[in-house]
């Protein structure tokens, strides 16, 4: 009984475990990792604010400022940080905008993991 427990377990209907194990370590993980190693690189090189500025009049046009493209990229990686630093938005409906549009972007691993999941 302990066997088959362990094994409905580990195993599961479709290899739950297993599967899960599988998308973090080598679907989602690697592509967070190569995103915040390229985004270090950029704020480092002082790419960032320049991106800042010259997405300004755009992102103007759909109600949010400049400066919320930061949180737009970080979003990229993962919502969760992005919606973070939304808050550092000085204008209250500038940091509501950021986090409904944040909410419409898909971070990098999930868009991986759906067309994994698609394309087999």
């Amino acid at each position: 009984m302990e066997k088959y427990l362990l094994e409905l377990i580990l195993k599961g209907l479709w290899g739950v475990l297993t599967t899960e194990v599988f998308v973090i370590f080598a679907i989602v993980l690697p592509c967070i990792i190569l995103f915040y190693m390229v985004f270090g690189l950029l704020e480092d090189y002082g790419y960032i604010p320049r991106i800042a500025v010259i997405l300004d009049r755009i992102l103007h046009r759909v109600g949010l400022h400049g400066y919320s493209v930061i949180p737009m990229l970080l979003a990229c990686g993962c919502n969760v940080p992005g919606i973070l630093a939304v808050r550092n938005l000085e204008v209250i409906p500038y940091v509501l905008g950021g986090i409904l549009f944040i909410n419409i972007l898909h971070a990098t691993g999930i868009i991986k993991l759906v067309g994994k999941l698609l394309h087999p």
